[in-house]
């Protein structure tokens, strides 16, 4: 078995931490501890603490979301015939999966944190930038294949997107309000369909 790298034990440590205590109960000392590192080592890696936190949220958000953009554009690029709406909508996760919840919430800490912490809102600007790029490049790449007709522009279409995975941090406080998964894949269906695989 290969052993963790001390830089990855110490980020996965603090996302431990964040999701245990919160942004404001991570402390660089249980860090250590958790990591088995010495405080001084993290503080090399990082610099700070908000060095490590800027770190810690902002690497994880971007894989979590970049991940299933690249298992949809493996699928896209693979596939010998048309790729559908409901292709591509069933490959999304849906709003009560639990990875899908834990990343919304890792993401709204890191939003409403970013508005105090300069180190994590200029991560949190790159983790963005990289993760529109990635969407406009999957979706523009799909449209290209099918030759969609959609009247909204590459640019609405992320846009849109991203605010519904977005959007649904909102019913995280007030889950009465969640869609259920049926109906959000539905949505998607009829979204995708109109203006990434199709439309009029």
């Amino acid at each position: 078995m290969t052993e963790v790298p001390a830089r990855d034990r110490i980020v996965q440590c603090a996302l431990d931490e964040i999701e245990k205590n919160g942004i404001v109960g991570l402390r660089v000392a249980d860090v250590a501890i958790g990591a088995d590192v010495s405080v001084p080592l993290i503080y090399k890696y990082f610099r700070d603490r908000d060095g490590l936190l800027a770190e810690a949220l902002s690497s994880t958000i971007a894989s979590n979301f970049l991940g299933d953009i690249v298992k949809i554009h493996e699928f896209v690029n693979k596939s010998d015939h048309r790729v559908t709406a409901r292709d591509l909508a069933d490959m999304i996760p849906m709003p009560n999966d639990p990875r899908r919840q834990r990343n919304r919430k890792l993401r709204a800490m890191a939003i409403a944190a970013s508005y105090d912490i300069p180190k994590l809102a200029e991560a949190m600007d790159q983790c963005q930038r990289d993760l529109t790029k990635a969407t406009a490049e999957l979706v523009d790449s799909v449209r290209k294949r099918t030759n969609c007709t959609s009247p909204l522009s590459l640019d609405v279409v992320v846009l849109v997107l991203q605010a519904l995975g977005l959007g649904l941090i909102v019913s995280d406080v007030a889950p009465t309000t969640r869609p259920s998964d049926k109906e959000y894949n539905e949505y998607l269906v009829d979204f995708i369909g109109r203006h990434i695989v199709g439309g009029h």
